[in-house]
């Protein structure tokens, strides 16, 4: 219980600090003061500011694994796990605007849609095929596409991720055919 408070609260600290400095420029210390924990309470959980960041990038990661796994396995429930995907993208869209405009290329931002994607390819390659453009290369513009519309913080438009989600699954339904026999 104690361990994720102390996550949360430095989840919620760094998206603070973020939002008034470059990631380069956040110190341990100054996250540990806005936290309200100790830096020997930090150093318990990671080593240093790089590996708190990439901690969060697999956290996002797994949930996004989670999510869509139980899209894909999980068949009858399929509009709850959307919902359960939403809800996720609308909670921590700051964080992930605030990471997609930082000047610095994080490993986040560069590989999250090609990692995603990937992780949504394994699952449905057996079962779905693009007869018009190599199947990989038409789902990572399905999902760069989406991820920029979600966050980049240059697009410029009035959808709700609900909607940019609801264009993505028509896109990937107009590119992609049930094989036979699925």
């Amino acid at each position: 219980l104690n361990v994720r408070k102390t996550k949360r609260s430095l989840k919620r600290a760094f998206q603070e600090l973020l939002k008034k400095k470059p990631l380069e420029k956040i110190t341990i210390s100054e996250l540990c003061e806005k936290a309200e924990i100790s830096c020997s309470t930090f150093y318990t959980h990671y080593n240093s500011i790089e590996d708190f960041i990439n901690s969060i990038d697999e956290s996002i990661m797994d949930q996004f694994w989670e999510i869509a796994q139980t899209i894909y396995f999980q068949s009858g429930n399929e509009q709850l796990a959307i919902g359960d995907l939403l809800s996720y993208i609308d909670s921590n869209q700051s964080l992930f605007s605030l990471l997609v405009s930082e000047d610095s290329v994080r490993a986040f931002t560069a590989d999250f849609p090609h990692k995603f994607s990937g992780t949504v390819f394994e699952m449905i390659d057996k079962d779905f095929d693009c007869p018009l453009f190599d199947s990989r290369t038409a789902l990572d513009f399905v999902c760069n596409a989406a991820w920029g519309m979600l966050f980049d913080p240059f697009s410029e438009h009035d959808l709700s991720s609900a909607q940019i989600f609801r264009i993505a699954y028509d896109v990937f339904l107009l590119l992609f055919k049930k094989r036979d026999g699925c």
